[in-house]
């Protein structure tokens, strides 16, 4: 009897120290569980907060980055705009110059073809009234105006389009061509020559007025006439 009671004490003493182990074990695992789950979420807290102030820190150096840009943009474009205002004014200003002049130069060109033109006329007219100028000096104003024609538009060809400067070259031959038949073959021949005066004044009121006007409309085209 006394062995049996020595036995159940020392089985429950063992099944104590077994549950008090157990509890022992469960409470430490309890408290560890406890503390990691507080851990992870005191850690998720300050993750969520750092990520927070990344993110914030991030868009504030966006924006201000993008405001940089921006401004950094402005400025380029204004300064493009002044570069491209600048520039399309100087060449509003060269076309300008440019087409003034060359105004200029059609209005004292055909002035010139004209005045020789109107001289030579003059020069070789079938009838000369009593009084007129002589033929001698109604050449020699023939040979000035040729003499104030020529060097000018020698000088001022670039401005005038290649057609009107063929135009002009063929009317300016014309002239030189019914001026010289006209010295030898009428006023200082021996005898006039009857035939080529007529020849002269033919072609006078044909070919070479029909090229005037040619020419005069091809100028009115230069200047933009459109009619």
């Amino acid at each position: 009897m006394l062995t049996d009671f020595f036995l159940t004490i020392i089985t429950s003493t063992a099944v104590s120290v077994a549950l008090c182990s157990l509890v022992l074990w469960m409470t430490k695992a309890w408290i560890g569980e406890r503390l990691k789950n507080a851990i992870k979420a005191e850690y998720d807290v300050k993750l969520e907060s750092h990520k927070a102030q990344l993110k914030a820190e991030y868009d504030q150096r966006l924006e201000t980055h993008k405001a940089q840009l921006k401004a950094q943009s402005d400025v380029e474009v204004e300064r493009l705009k002044s570069t491209l205002s600048v520039a399309a004014a100087e060449k509003n200003t060269t076309f300008l110059q440019l087409h003034t002049r060359r105004v200029d130069v059609i209005a004292n060109t055909y002035a010139r073809l004209k005045k020789l033109h109107d001289c030579v006329a003059n020069y070789v007219k079938p009838f000369v009234a009593t009084g007129e100028r002589t033929n001698e000096e109604r050449r020699g104003d023939v040979a000035m105006a040729s003499a104030d024609f020529t060097p000018y538009f020698s000088q001022n060809e670039l401005f005038l389009s290649k057609d009107v400067c063929n135009a002009v070259r063929q009317m300016n031959q014309e002239l030189v061509s019914i001026t010289n038949t006209f010295i030898y073959a009428i006023e200082l021949a021996h005898t006039p020559d009857v035939q080529q005066w007529m020849k002269i004044t033919e072609k006078f009121n044909g070919s070479v007025r029909q090229a005037l006007a040619g020419l005069e409309d091809e100028l009115r085209r230069l200047l933009g006439d459109k009619t």
